[in-house]
């Protein structure tokens, strides 16, 4: 255990040092966010929750919800930027000829956005209370609502690292932001999916994995706990994240067995 501590450690102090270098990075992934949750509940508010059957009468706190997914989405280029900038440089193929496990190395390079991903998680729930958000779920929901903010931020950080060492550019990776955005607005962000009368729509929400990453977080905030919701963004997460990680491993093994 001291052993793996002693090989994560360093790369840890590293990703998070260099994720706050970047003012504009970090102030972007703050503002923007709470900029997309301020015109969600401005616009929809008061006729979203004037629909019958809307889980709640607080529309700030049914879209809270989606700042966690974006803390995910937020990562993949942040992950994969910071991979990126190391495979032109050289740095990942020198780790990866020495012993360092490939776990390890993928652990320690998701430090930084994830210890990012819960600042984000309690500033987001602060401006939601202002707001007028809750927690049906309780002081603990809130703690598990940041942690599933964290672990979007692994699920889809990994992703990211996963497009880094397949394309070697950090550049080609932030094309990834643009398409998860897309596909965050074909989800279940704006309104629960039962409620979608388009059924082309509600059919892409559903297939949709960040409706789900999604859906587990608000249901703390919404309904309190509720294990389907919670069931089913891990699953999700997790049939995402393994694959990225597998592919991930793989691709730092051939580093370290290429000339």
């Amino acid at each position: 255990m001291k052993g793996f501590a002693a090989q994560i450690g360093p790369l840890a102090q590293r990703s998070i040092v260099r994720t706050f270098r970047r003012p504009p990075l970090v102030a972007a992934g703050f503002v923007f966010p709470l900029i997309l949750y301020g015109f969600t509940y401005g616009g929809l508010g008061k006729a979203a929750t004037k629909l019958p059957g809307f889980p709640t009468s607080s529309y700030a706190t049914f879209a809270l919800g989606l700042t966690f997914a974006y803390a995910g989405i937020y990562a993949t280029t942040l992950a994969g930027g910071q991979i990126g900038d190391d495979v032109q440089t050289g740095f990942i193929k020198r780790l990866a000829l020495t012993r360092l496990g490939s776990i390890t190395l993928l652990l320690g390079q998701l430090t930084g956005v994830v210890f990012f991903a819960f600042l984000q998680g309690a500033v987001f729930l602060a401006v939601g209370f202002a707001l007028g958000a809750h927690v049906a779920a309780g002081v603990g929901g809130a703690f598990v609502v940041v942690a599933f903010g964290a672990f979007n931020a692994i699920t889809l950080g990994t992703v990211g690292i996963m497009a880094a060492l397949r394309v070697g550019s950090g550049q080609a990776v932030a094309g990834l932001f643009p398409v998860f955005m897309a596909s965050m607005f074909l989800s279940s962000m704006n309104l629960p999916r039962d409620l979608i009368r388009a059924g082309w729509f509600r059919t892409i929400a559903t297939y949709n994995p960040l409706s789900y990453l999604m859906e587990a977080p608000r249901s703390l905030l919404v309904t309190g706990w509720s294990p389907e919701p919670l069931l089913l963004g891990l699953l999700v997460g997790a049939s995402i994240f393994i694959p990225a990680l597998l592919s991930t491993a793989a691709s730092l093994r051939a580093l370290s067995v290429r000339k």
